[in-house]
């Protein structure tokens, strides 16, 4: 009944038929949706600031940005507009948003949510392969109700996997992954979650992880492709500011022909068993999910590529197609801080039991009045 506009003015009067099977399944649960909330044009910044609406302000700090793509659904999670909200996440979109607004999200593992959409055209190969749609609330206990009603079965999203959801209740294994360039506000706060987790029974492993930088390239090269295939259509949509953003991430990397793009797809695959590999003996990480205090509204723009390394720990989750949760573990400057719980394929119960265990660790800020 209302318009699916995907940031842009092209679409402000494009009124689907139907709800996609996310909506449609909280529908179902009894949820009331009381509207949608502003995002960059086709989800493709990492600052909220679309074409059709103008910028999202962060309630903390109106010169920071609230992340992106989801930032206008964290801002209203945070000020306490609904208590539970929806967003996709192929780079970030609920997790970079979520830490800057000092909200929880959980990046469900890939096939887990079925979702399509009734406007957009079908997404390119790889951005299918690595797109999910997950919840943003205040507290862990809403992901969870939330993710319980949007992993249910549906038959309109030939990605959907319907794997029986696991349900830990004992602490596992956990890592600290702090890279070197992190601000030392933010590795003392992963630190204190760090030791929150020791204290709840969780066992610490001194070990560093598997090679997020491998990852991270790949995801840039994979994106550079799918980008390149819709520049024609994107170009004929998408505001300026959007165009300057998609040129930035182009200009990262060189452009990929079919058979480095076949490679690349094999090299995921690769990945994601070193992964598995590492996971089976320490199944959580601990990670910040941005290195630097959130940036300035625009920053993605004016430096695109400080911006890109401080998200260093989270591009590789959606390549290699893992769950993660993301909660909020104090402040620098006045401005939260998030912890991201990467666990692995399928184990969604992991990552939210870790994000609990943390999360009775560190006072509730929000709802926040804006500031």
């Amino acid at each position: 009944g209302t318009a699916t506009t995907l940031g842009l003015t092209v679409f402000k009067d494009a009124v689907a038929p139907s709800d996609g099977p996310p909506v449609e399944r909280l529908r179902e649960a009894g949820a009331i949706v009381v509207g949608r909330t502003n995002m960059p044009d086709v989800a493709l910044r990492w600052h909220t600031d679309s074409g059709l609406a103008g910028a999202t302000i962060n309630p903390w700090n109106a010169a920071i940005s609230p992340g992106g793509s989801s930032g206008g659904e964290a801002v209203a999670i945070a000020t306490g507009m609904s208590p539970l909200g929806v967003g996709t996440d192929l780079g970030g979109s609920v997790r970079i948003p979520a830490a800057a607004c000092g909200v929880a999200s959980l990046k469900v593992t890939w096939g887990r949510v079925a979702d399509t959409s009734v406007i957009a055209p079908p997404p390119t190969e790889a951005i299918a392969l690595m797109d999910t749609t997950g919840p943003l609330a205040r507290r862990v206990a809403d992901l969870r109700i939330a993710f319980d009603v949007l992993s249910r079965p549906s038959d309109r999203d030939p990605r959907y996997r319907n794997v029986d959801a696991s349900v830990a209740s004992e602490p596992s294994a956990f890592c600290l992954h702090v890279p070197r360039s992190t601000h030392a506000d933010i590795a003392a706060a992963l630190e204190h979650a760090a030791r929150q987790l020791e204290a709840d029974g969780w066992i610490r492993h001194e070990v560093d992880g598997p090679d997020f930088d491998a990852a991270r390239t790949l995801w840039l090269e994979l994106i550079h492709h799918d980008v390149d295939q819709s520049l024609p259509m994107l170009a004929a949509v998408c505001s300026e500011d959007a165009m300057q953003y998609i040129e930035s991430i182009r200009s990262l990397m060189t452009p990929l022909d079919n058979e480095q793009f076949a490679i690349r797809l094999q090299r995921r695959l690769e990945l994601i068993d070193e992964w598995a590999g590492f996971q089976a003996t320490t199944p959580v990480m601990l990670t910040p999910v941005m290195s630097q205090p959130t940036f300035a509204a625009g920053a993605d723009l004016s430096d695109p590529f400080g911006v890109f390394d401080s998200v260093s720990c989270i591009t590789p989750v959606n390549v290699l197609g893992l769950p993660a949760a993301v909660v909020p573990i104090g402040a620098t400057a006045g401005m939260p801080i998030g912890a991201h719980l990467i666990g692995p394929a399928w184990r969604e119960d992991l990552c939210l039991l870790a994000a609990e265990a943390i999360e009775r660790g560190f006072d509730a800020t929000t709802p926040i009045n804006p500031r």
